[in-house]
């Protein structure tokens, strides 16, 4: 039931969690794009321009902290992080960053695929309610 208008930046430098999460959410019919370190993801965040951004916090360049806030400074956009930092103190640190949901590795595709669902139908409200 994803519509293709839902575009979705997934940053992980792991190449096998990007690949997984990238053809899953594609067959779930978002337009999806990818990214292995920060520059590349904030290049591709500008031109993209997602409704939600998909962020591991270990990058070889840059700390997904960082990165959600420079992505948050230039256009807001709803941020889910996905990280094996599964600290109590790391999750608070992630939301008082920007992030609006917090899934720790290992993780359940099933399970991402409803927290996607449920943060842009967050943002499609959003949206409609700026629009009356």
């Amino acid at each position: 039931m994803a519509q293709a208008h839902n575009k979705i930046l997934v940053v992980d430098d792991e190449v096998a969690t990007r690949t997984l999460v990238y053809r899953y959410l594609t067959k779930q019919g978002y337009q999806v794009e990818s990214a292995g370190d920060g520059v590349n993801a904030m290049a591709t965040f500008a031109q993209f321009r997602p409704n939600l951004v998909i962020l591991d916090l270990n990058l070889p360049d840059t700390s997904g902290y960082r990165l959600c806030q420079e992505m948050q400074a230039q256009h807001p956009v709803f941020v889910l992080m996905l990280t094996s930092r599964s600290d109590e103190i790391d999750r608070i640190q992630g939301f008082s960053q920007g992030a609006d949901d917090y899934i720790t590795k290992p993780f359940s595709l099933v399970e991402l695929d409803r927290r996607v669902k449920m943060i842009l139908a967050s943002a499609s409200v959003q949206e409609s309610g700026r629009k009356n």
